[in-house]
């Protein structure tokens, strides 16, 4: 019932917010509601302000789903006033439980604490040190404000208390990857068809900042969000489920499992994202060799594993083209996108991403300890037929780069970034440790399956900016509460 009625209200929500798009006195007055509706049910039951959060963060990739405009060019999104509604009443709570001592402080508690602490001592460090270098105000708070999220981590601590909650909210968590999916696979349809309606489609599609649709070769669409790291993620939790837990307890959803697998699959084709099938493929690989050498599987049951893969994903292709190919409307699509995406050479995306490396390395270099600051930009040369509408020479000059780590050093140095990775190391050793101890098979394969899609994060954001991004940096605050709990009650039971 959870995920199925979480799916509804995401459906529901892309509705609304498609008309609060076109009609400004709507999305006024919708906007209000969301945030009035969040904060009397988090001041009412502050979980459910937990589910608003996640749903919101994964759905609305950017997270302008919903905005207030307060000048031509910016506005407020409706995910920086559902941060600020939370994370106020959240305080709020936290501060009035512990004077009237109902409960300790868990963040204080945690494992993860010192590392936590450590990198806010490093984004503090580099806001200051960008003000003392004068890199700008306007760059330096939209340089800084993803990081914000890490703000809710003391919060989401005193909240995520159980396992029971992990499991809900681990419904929650697939019925918006499954929406991801389903809305990816429809504007697909939508686009490759050429229906009557995909101009406002796209507009509202843009403006949301959902994503990007691209019209390639032989009249295939590439439908690209941000928020589809999650299908990549949600890969790997699901493959995990079938494939280790599937002897327990799952059997009755085995269908409803593989349904999402496939989606994911197909997600991650018409992303025609590089940086996905990549990094992919790498961690499925170090997957496999886990599974041979850590946990001493048979080449038999690996082989068994990799033909199932190979099926799903051949399937997934099929059913790819019947989306595209669908003949009604009548329309006429090939599929060469897709194998045109392993060429690399002459294509203005990785021209440019190949340029910032050059001009990247040169502002690194005059910073490579300590960083020059949120906000430091840099010139190099795009290929980006977008730039070069607005500069016919191609120069852009920017303060966000395609290179995840490369960004982070030039932000906040190599020290910054070592901070970061060892905090990366401790939640990727506790969740090895959060395996060894628990005792249900459930559990150890949804945890196994977190680590996966951990991993996958991490590879992505060499080549695509995450981990710099609420997107990611959610996902890295939930998972380091989920196995500190079940870490330390591992011998409670889990309802499934």
């Amino acid at each position: 019932k959870t995920y199925f009625t979480a799916l509804l209200l995401f459906i529901f929500v892309e509705i609304l917010s498609f008309c609060a798009f076109y009609f400004q006195l709507f999305n006024t007055i919708t906007f209000i509601i969301i945030i009035v509706l969040t904060a009397i049910l988090a001041c009412i039951k502050y979980e459910f302000s937990l589910f608003i959060l996640i749903s919101e963060l994964i759905i609305g990739s950017k997270g302008y789903l919903f905005s207030i405009p307060v000048t031509d060019e910016k506005s407020i999104s409706i995910r920086l006033a559902l941060f600020l509604t939370i994370f106020i009443i959240g305080l709020v709570k936290i501060i009035t439980d512990f004077i009237k001592r109902k409960s300790n402080f868990r963040f204080w508690h945690s494992k993860l604490r010192n590392y936590y602490l450590l990198l806010a001592v490093v984004l503090i460090w580099a806001i200051v040190w960008a003000f003392i270098r004068k890199n700008g105000l306007t760059n330096i708070f939209f340089d800084t404000n993803a990081y914000l999220y890490f703000a809710l981590t003391p919060i989401l601590y005193q909240l995520i208390k159980n396992k029971k909650q992990i499991l809900e909210i681990f419904k929650v968590f697939l019925a918006a990857i499954t929406h991801i999916c389903l809305k990816s696979v429809f504007l697909l349809f939508v686009f490759s068809h050429h229906l009557n309606y995909t101009r406002p489609v796209y507009k509202w599609v843009r403006d949301t900042g959902f994503g990007e649709i691209t019209l390639l070769e032989g009249n295939f669409y590439r439908i690209f969000s941000q928020s589809q790291i999650f299908a990549l993620i949600g890969f790997f939790i699901v493959f995990s489920l079938i494939f280790f837990g599937k002897k327990y307890r799952l059997k009755n959803n085995l269908i409803g499992l593989y349904s999402i697998l496939i989606l994911s699959c197909i997600t991650l084709e018409i992303s025609l994202s590089r940086s996905f099938w990549l990094t992919g493929v790498i961690a499925f690989i170090i997957m496999i060799l886990i599974l041979l050498i850590k946990f001493k599987y048979k080449i038999k049951r690996l082989l068994q594993i990799i033909g199932t893969s190979v099926l799903v994903f051949g399937l997934s292709l099929i059913l790819l083209a019947g989306i595209v190919k669908f003949p009604w409307p009548e329309v006429k699509v090939e599929l060469n996108a897709l194998s045109s995406r392993f060429q690399f050479t002459d294509e203005a995306a990785v021209s440019s991403r190949w340029s910032q490396l050059p001009e990247l390395g040169r502002a690194i270099a005059k910073h490579p300890v300590i960083g020059s600051g949120f906000g430091q930009t840099v010139t190099y040369i795009s290929q980006d037929p977008r730039v070069l509408e607005d500069s016919p020479s191609g120069e852009y000059t920017t303060f966000a780069f395609e290179w995840g780590y490369l960004d982070q050093i030039l932000k906040f140095g190599l020290a910054g970034l070592i901070i970061y990775l060892f905090l990366l190391y401790k939640i990727w050793k506790l969740g090895w440790s959060a395996i060894k101890q628990v005792e249900k098979r459930f559990n150890k394969a949804l945890i196994f399956g977190l680590l996966m899609g951990f991993l996958s994060l991490l590879g992505t954001h060499m080549f695509s900016p995450y981990l710099n991004h609420p997107l990611g940096i959610g996902y890295l605050m939930l998972i380091g509460i989920f196995f500190e709990i079940y870490i330390n009650h591992s011998r409670l039971s889990f309802q499934t």
